[in-house]
């Protein structure tokens, strides 16, 4: 069984944060705008005495997790801050933390690698609550509300659009909801087994317990991401979805604290609308989460083939050659019960499984054998390595292990794209050659996750292009934390507006789709692209459930009318639609 430890945060002295931002950029042209620490309107110390008083002492000032770094720092000590370093680029260190996140563009200077202490907090929160039962969540809605302070919602802070991030904001930290049960689920639509897990639950977590009761769940192939969070919310794929479908498709039932601090509870019968929005309209947006049941289905043993090879002794044209006939095979593959997932770095062809639950070697072999035999034809060399795993977390746990982490750096920037399944039947080869342009475009990898998905037991508001697709195709760049941050920007750039373009124009161009939980916030079409047919629906809801706009996340449903600027969270002139929107926070 899984084991959790409990963890005692101390009582803090809470004050006012140092910040030059004056006033004035509240007023500035009559705009309305959420306050920050210096202003004179900003939550006085008694003011967030009294709040941490309510919520048991578990409200956190934020210091940052880099601060350890600096000699400058109370909190400095050299040993910790190497474990810090080594630790940063990947998720768990970030999650244990308050206020830290992943995404390395957000994170903006507040990183241990810099040559000096950062000035100011950045894009981390003012403040955090420890939540740990529905009241501190409604307790931290309630102050947001009546002192006009931005609110956040973050649990383990692995979001590559940095949704958890928000300067100058209260953060609700529900990493520490770590509840995790089995049950006999009974509803009008579905009577078996299932799994509660509290919105702190991550990936691994879900997995141990399952395979313990002889069941599986579905997850992603990180095995540290929360999965009630923004992985589940906003659709949420791996390698058991050709079998079961999206993770937003095994939800049962949502508990979720609303905009006006009530606790309700949503399923297809009840709030379904509210339920049909959380399964697959994005984080952060309609509510805080505090648990989620989904389907738990029967376990068994997972069988997958992986090889490696690289370019050595053939050409190019040979290297991509191997994936346009992989093209060529995906529907022979997807019909015998299989799952790919394929990465290709500089001159490194990776076939990180073809993966088929419940099923035997033998079965496996026989599958993949039309494909191999023609990378054999090309001259390719390769030694593939074909393996059973009694259970799905036995599965995980060797090839997607360590545990918690993954062998993946989290410190990431992407762009994705659908692919559909007529774009693979009638263009194969122009699309390897826009694979092969992106990857050669950049400091980049491209990656992709084949898709063969049944139909939703229970219709809910994932974009309905993932339901044609044959391939979600990512496009990502490490952030290198060694060279200059001005590096990094241009290499971000160069993939936003040279590598977007390309994978846009050969999959549908505005038409087609992206996925919103590997997309990026600079992405001009993000309404229709994550959305697609969904968000007028996903509007109204969103103005039915926070009609005064308490939850904002960048490029989620209900954004248009708020933007950044400097860090503050503004309104601005309608763009895109704001019908939702009914009065000023």
């Amino acid at each position: 069984m899984v084991r959790f430890t409990k963890v005692l945060v101390a009582s803090l002295a809470f004050g006012l944060i140092e910040t030059t931002v004056a006033i004035q950029h509240v007023l500035k042209g009559g705009k309305v705008c959420r306050y920050m620490p210096g202003d004179p309107e900003w939550p006085s110390v008694e003011t967030w005495n009294k709040l941490n008083e309510t919520v048991g002492g578990r409200l956190i000032k934020t210091v940052a997790l880099s601060d350890i770094c600096y000699e400058s720092a109370s909190t400095y000590d050299a040993g910790k801050c190497e474990d810090i370093k080594n630790g940063w680029a990947f998720t768990e260190i970030h999650a244990r933390d308050p206020g830290s996140f992943n995404s390395p563009i957000l994170q903006n200077g507040t990183d241990p690698f810099q040559t000096e202490r950062p000035s100011s907090l950045g894009n981390l929160p003012a403040y955090t609550i420890d939540v740990r039962t529905w009241k501190d969540a409604a307790a931290g809605i309630k102050f947001a509300k009546e002192n006009k302070v931005r609110l956040t919602i973050k649990n383990t802070g692995h979001d590559l659009l940095g949704k958890s991030a928000g300067a100058g904001s209260l953060s609700l930290w529900t990493h520490k909801l770590k509840t995790l049960t089995a049950e006999d689920y009974e509803s009008p639509r579905y009577t078996g087994k299932a799994i509660r897990m509290g919105a702190g639950i991550q990936g691994h977590e879900a997995y141990e317990l399952a395979a313990n009761l002889g069941l599986r769940v579905v997850g992603g192939s990180c095995p540290s991401v929360g999965l009630a969070g923004g992985y589940t919310q906003g659709g949420g794929h791996g390698v058991l979805n050709n079998i079961y479908g999206l993770a937003a498709d095994q939800v049962l039932e949502w508990e979720v604290v609303t905009a006006s601090g009530q606790l309700v509870v949503a399923t297809p019968e009840q709030n379904k609308d509210l339920y049909w929005a959380l399964s697959g309209g994005g984080p952060g947006t309609f509510g805080v989460v505090m648990s989620m049941t989904v389907r738990a289905h029967p376990d068994g043993p997972v069988s997958e083939v992986s090889f490696t090879f690289t370019d050595a002794g053939i050409s190019k044209d040979i290297f991509w050659a191997a994936l346009e006939k992989f093209h060529t095979h995906l529907s022979s593959l997807h019909n015998a019960g299989g799952q790919a997932i394929i990465a290709i770095i500089d001159n490194v062809f990776m076939l990180n499984g073809v993966t088929f639950p419940d099923k035997d070697i033998k079965h496996v072999k026989t599958a993949i054998k039309p494909w191999l035999e023609e990378l054999t034809e090309l001259g390719i060399q390769f030694q593939p390595q074909f393996t059973t795993y009694p259970t799905y977390f036995a599965f995980v746990e060797k090839r997607y292990g360590p545990l918690p982490n993954g062998p993946y750096p989290s410190s990431q920037l992407s762009v994705s794209r659908l692919i559909p399944r007529e774009v693979i039947e009638k263009d194969n080869h122009q699309l390897t050659k826009a694979f092969r342009k992106a990857s050669e475009a950049g400091p980049f990898f491209v990656a992709l996750t084949s898709l063969h998905l049944p139909n939703p037991a229970v219709e809910n508001s994932v974009n309905p292009l993932f339901r044609t697709a044959a391939t979600l195709w990512v496009t990502t760049m490490m952030w290198d934390f060694s060279a200059p941050r001005s590096q990094n920007l241009a290499a971000w750039d160069t993939l936003v507006t040279e590598v977007l373009p390309m994978m846009k124009e050969v999959t549908g161009g505005d038409e087609g789709a992206s996925y919103l939980n590997e997309g990026t916030t600079r992405q001009a079409d993000w309404r229709g692209a994550f959305f697609g047919g969904n968000l007028e629906r996903l509007e109204e809801i969103k103005g039915k459930w926070d009609g005064e706009g308490v939850f904002w996340a960048e490029t989620g449903v209900g954004s248009a009318g708020w933007k950044v600027e400097g860090g503050r969270l503004c309104r601005v002139d309608k763009e895109g639609g704001r019908s939702w929107l009914k009065t000023e926070l």
